[in-house]
């Protein structure tokens, strides 16, 4: 049973690979699994169960690396980690963007990165944390891999490194930002 659950999640990500979301159906999928429609249903009552098993396997195989997230001493050196990771299960990624139901587990990355920034700048005033925390969102994305991937050729580890840059010219610039808000004060 494990392994046919496998064959149906393969399938559909060579579908949307192929096809994307708007495209997909049941029957394809069931047709390149190599299984009937009945079995797809079996394993998945519906489209959107089929689409939260592909959502496991990607927190599974690729992940976010919350434990790192959590503690501001690696929050720069992320990015290299987990773009290299998305570059290693691109089709998986690109197959779970197209289907933009990651909310899950971009919440619980939100979560980690506003407790990280906290920790690391514990004075920020609201407005200018919830900047941060949405560039700091954005930036750690398998959205911005994939652009900068199709956009500007950089595969994982150089997208990464970039990426690294930016968050550590972020937090220097407020770490400067904070002080001299306390001497201001």
């Amino acid at each position: 049973m494990k392994r046919t659950r496998e064959l149906i999640l393969d399938a559909l990500i060579a579908q949307l690979a192929d096809t994307g979301p708007f495209e997909y159906s049941m029957f394809e999928v069931a047709r390149r699994a190599g299984v009937s429609v009945r079995t797809v249903y079996r394993h998945f009552a519906d489209r959107e169960a089929l689409f939260a098993a592909l959502a496991e396997r990607v927190s599974e195989r690729v992940g976010s690396g919350g434990q790192a997230e959590s503690q501001v001493e690696s929050l720069t050196e992320l990015p290299q980690q987990l773009f290299a990771r998305f570059e290693a299960e691109a089709a998986l990624v690109r197959a779970q963007l197209s289907t933009s139901l990651d909310t899950h587990e971009r919440a619980g990355q939100v979560e980690r990165l506003a407790r990280a920034i906290d920790e690391r700048l514990p004075d920020l005033d609201a407005g200018t944390r919830a900047r941060a925390l949405a560039i700091f969102s954005s930036l750690l994305s398998a959205g911005v891999w994939s652009r900068m991937k199709s956009e500007l050729g950089l595969a994982g580890e150089e997208s990464g490194r970039a990426v690294s840059w930016a968050l550590r010219v972020l937090l220097d610039a407020l770490d400067q930002e904070q002080r001299q808000a306390s001497v201001a004060s």
